[in-house]
């Protein structure tokens, strides 16, 4: 019998961590092919998704899914979720689905004043492979790391 432990070791070759503070979406583009068996260099990965110091656009990351797998059906869900309220869905659709997740938090920036961050991860059978952790994480354990304040605004499905 598998057990959830087997699953995420067997699945965590698939992790990788984001090189820089603003390569979050080119990271989780890598973990997406990693999943469907491509290996790229995260500099590949930048390049494909077209990432800039501000970040990674997700329709640039969209366009790259779409001209890696062209006969592949990839389609991009806007939501503006409160991820809490959403984890329960993605856990079953990461069941059948690779999900690239275009996330915002908010964060108290210790002056008294919320600032809003932008963030993407991947979910796959019931985890979230987050570029800027160390390893993959189930996904109704993810949402406690952002004390409540984490919005789903994007997903890619692929």
């Amino acid at each position: 019998m598998v057990t959830i432990e087997d699953n995420v070791l067997d699945l965590e070759k698939h992790h990788k961590k984001q090189e820089t503070n603003f390569t979050c979406g080119a990271a989780s583009y890598r973990i997406i092919l990693s999943i469907l068996g491509t290996k790229i260099s995260e500099n590949q990965a930048i390049l494909d998704c077209q990432t800039k110091k501000s970040g990674t656009n997700i329709n640039n990351v969209f366009s790259a899914l779409k001209n890696k797998f062209k006969n592949k059906d990839i389609n991009l869900v806007n939501l503006d979720v409160n991820f809490n309220d959403y984890c329960h869905y993605l856990d079953l659709i990461s069941k059948s689905n690779i999900c690239y997740l275009s996330n915002l938090y908010i964060s108290n920036s210790g002056r008294g004043r919320n600032q809003n961050r932008f963030h993407t991860a991947c979910c796959f059978s019931g985890l979230i492979f987050d570029p800027s952790e160390n390893f993959p994480v189930l996904i109704n354990s993810y949402f406690h790391t952002f004390n409540k304040n984490l919005f789903l605004r994007n997903m890619i499905l692929v």
